[in-house]
């Protein structure tokens, strides 16, 4: 996010990288990586353990969340584009997408929480579907569609559920209803 030329991402990543490579820390006492010392809030297992239960609360929060490298707008790779693509064809009601790129630790963690090696990552009702191979397979053999419709994430499904006059709206608004929102762990 961008706000008259400030980019946050880019500045917190700025900051991390100098007090890392040892910059002065706030109380005058110079950190440096080649002797091991760091500031205490630059404990890469306390960040983990700080994404992990950010993770953890995110994927029991929200039905869907796809964990991929930049966005669904604008996927920074081919196997994360297929997958967000694959949420847009089946018009899932509400998707939600994290940028692992953002931070090492942030996809070092989502690989730890969810013992799976690979970016992309979906999770569905709190619990991981996969990688780009397992969603492909289930995809072609019509197990994702079967999933979908079994957890009743399928727009088609909540349209049809409410009164007439809801029902016109949502018809009308379709388009709306499978625009991801992205989430931000900085």
């Amino acid at each position: 996010a961008e706000y008259m030329g400030y980019n946050r991402k880019k500045a917190m990543a700025s900051l991390l990288a100098k007090l890392r490579m040892g910059a002065t820390g706030i109380l005058g006492k110079r950190f440096s990586t080649v002797s091991g010392s760091k500031p205490p809030e630059c404990d890469d297992e306390k960040i983990k353990k700080v994404y992990q239960n950010k993770i953890s609360n995110l994927v029991k929060e929200k039905d869907i969340v796809l964990f991929m490298k930049g966005t669904a707008k604008e996927p920074q790779c081919g196997f994360s584009q297929y997958v967000s693509h694959m949420l847009a064809i089946y018009k899932v009601a509400k998707f939600h997408t994290v940028d692992v790129n953002v931070n090492p630790l942030l996809k070092k963690s989502l690989r730890e929480y969810s013992s799976w090696p690979t970016i992309p990552q979906l999770f569905v009702k709190g619990k991981l579907v996969g990688g780009y191979d397992i969603v492909k397979e289930m995809h072609e053999n019509g197990e994702l569609e079967k999933l979908f419709r079994i957890e009743g994430l399928l727009y088609e499904d909540k349209v049809f559920q409410g009164d007439e006059e809801s029902n016109q709206l949502a018809k009308c608004c379709s388009s709306f209803a499978q625009q991801p929102s992205h989430i931000s762990f900085i």
